[in-house]
C-alpha cells in the first residue's frame, strides 16, 4: 500500500530533501517514513533527464528503480550502454527489447564470452536469417542454439535439424518450431479464406 500512495503522490511533492510525507488515507493521517529505494524510485519518475536515468538504470542497486528508469529511457545510444555495460541481467534484457538498431543486437549475440540470457534476448530480436542461421551453426551452448531456432523460419531446414541434429534437446525444439509455423500457416490461410468470403 505505500507503495501505491508513493506512486500517486510522486508528482505533487518533492522529496528530494525529505524523508518523511504525510498522507491522508481513508481519513487517517500518517506520516511515511521514505526509504532510500522510494526517494530515488521517485527521483527517476521525476525525472526526463537521459542521462540521469541511464545512470540509473546502469547501477541502482534496487530492480524496480533500475526498471522504471529503463522504461523512461528512449535515447538509443543510452539503451545500447545500459544493454551492454550493465551487471544486472534482467534490466540489460529490458534495454535490448527497446533497442531499434540491428547491429547493436548482432554484437550482443555474437559476443561469446556474454551472459547466454542476455544473447538468447538479443536473438530474438534479430531479423537477418542468414546471421541466424550463422549463430546457429557455429554455436556450441545449447540454450543459444535452441534460441536461434525459435526465430528460424525456413521450414526444410529445420526439418533436417529435427532429424539430424546431434543434441536431443535441439531437435526435440525443433519439431516444436515446425509446429508452431505449421499452425501459423493454418491460421493465416484460415484468415485469408475468411476475408475472401466476406469480400464475396
Amino acid at each position: 500500500m505505500k507503495k501505491i500512495i508513493i506512486m500517486c503522490l510522486f508528482a505533487m511533492i518533492n522529496v528530494a530533501n525529505s524523508r518523511t510525507i504525510t498522507v491522508e488515507y481513508d481519513g487517517k493521517i500518517d506520516t511515511i517514513l521514505l526509504s532510500e529505494e522510494d526517494i530515488r524510485y521517485m527521483e527517476v519518475q521525476e525525472s526526463d533527464d537521459q542521462n540521469v536515468l541511464a545512470e540509473f538504470a546502469r547501477n541502482d542497486p534496487d530492480n524496480s528503480v533500475r526498471v522504471a528508469a529503463v522504461k523512461k529511457l528512449h535515447d538509443q545510444a543510452l539503451l545500447a550502454k545500459v544493454a551492454t555495460n550493465s551487471i544486472h541481467t534482467y534490466t540489460r534484457q529490458l534495454a535490448i527489447r527497446k533497442i531499434e538498431n540491428q547491429s547493436v543486437h548482432e554484437q550482443i549475440a555474437l559476443n561469446a564470452n556474454e551472459n547466454v540470457q542476455v544473447r538468447s534476448t538479443a536473438i530474438f530480436q534479430i531479423k537477418n536469417q542468414n546471421l541466424l542461421l550463422d549463430i546457429f551453426k557455429n554455436e556450441t551452448n545449447c540454450m543459444i542454439r535452441v534460441s536461434t531456432l525459435y526465430i528460424l523460419d525456413d521450414k526444410s531446414l529445420i526439418q533436417r535439424i529435427a532429424e539430424n541434429d546431434k543434441d536431443e534437446s535441439v531437435r526435440q525444439s525443433a519439431l516444436a518450431r515446425l509446429d508452431d509455423l505449421n499452425k501459423k500457416n493454418q491460421n493465416d490461410e484460415a484468415t485469408a479464406k475468411s476475408t475472401n468470403n466476406e469480400g464475396q
